[in-house]
């Protein structure tokens, strides 16, 4: 469950 949160944070890291 944190995994995926964790995933989309860092997805996020790399758009910015």
């Amino acid at each position: 469950m944190w995994k995926k949160l964790q995933q989309e944070k860092e997805k996020k890291a790399v758009y910015q």
